[in-house]
């Protein structure tokens, strides 16, 4: 959102205006110097509007980029997991520290990355948050929930935990340490995918599907990755938030 104009933009504004005007009244003389003088004044004032909104423009743009850095975000895409692989891939592969990441069932995780975790097991601790299928209780659960905003059948989020607590059991078993499950029990409201200096991130949002949302990607030194490395650790460290599968 622009700012408004200060007093001395104002003032800047209405100088070149008059000037410009003075210009305009001095075409009525018939005089060959006269019209000198009117032409040039009415340039410099064009020229004086001109480079004012040229300048605001570029603040303008400066203060976005500034306010971008401070958050740390440095790119952005329509989608996330499958139409970005080339932007995970290379990220999973050089990972050295961490991988942890939150969503729902991760299908497409499974799908197309499923060969690559005991690799990424075997440089970097791998943390994996999925959601509770059961919770939070009472007969109606948050997968469920999910599943009818995504127009899918109710249960597909339930298989698909199932499935990536069977297709990871042995690993967890032989690397309990470097590969671990956690399913948590409180309101979905990002998906999360950190990976060591970085992170991938974006909303949960209704009547689309996940794999069709904007996902941002953001550094460490920026608030936005400080946030997000909390608020998955919050959820992980918490036993009211999250717990071990019962395999």
């Amino acid at each position: 959102m622009h700012s408004r104009l200060t007093p001395s933009s104002w003032i800047y504004l209405l100088v070149h205006a008059l000037v410009f005007f003075v210009g305009v009244s001095l075409m009525a003389i018939d005089h060959p110097v006269a019209l000198a003088v009117a032409t040039s004044l009415m340039a410099t004032g064009l020229a004086g509007w001109v480079v004012f909104f040229w300048v605001r423009q570029n603040e303008v743009t400066a203060r976005s980029l500034q306010n971008l850095a401070k958050l740390g975000i440095v790119d952005g895409f329509h989608y996330r997991s499958v139409p970005i692989r080339n932007e995970y891939e290379p990220r999973f592969l050089g990972a050295r520290r961490e991988i942890s990441i939150m969503g729902f069932g991760l299908r497409a995780l499974r799908e197309d990355f499923g060969s690559q975790f005991a690799s990424w097991a075997g440089s970097a601790k791998v943390r994996i948050l999925l959601i509770d299928p059961d919770a939070p209780g009472s007969g109606c659960s948050y997968a469920d929930q999910r599943d009818a905003e995504e127009g899918n059948h109710t249960g597909s989020i339930r298989s698909d935990v199932e499935a990536m607590l069977r297709f990871t059991e042995r690993l967890r078993r032989e690397q309990p340490e470097n590969f671990q499950i956690r399913l948590y029990t409180c309101i979905p409201s990002i998906n999360v995918c950190v990976i060591d200096d970085e992170a991938f991130w974006g909303p949960f949002l209704s009547k689309r599907q996940s794999r069709n949302t904007m996902t941002l990607l953001c550094r460490r030194g920026g608030h936005m990755y400080a946030a997000l490395a909390e608020h998955f650790e919050a959820v992980w460290s918490d036993p009211a938030l999250s717990h071990p599968p019962e395999d």
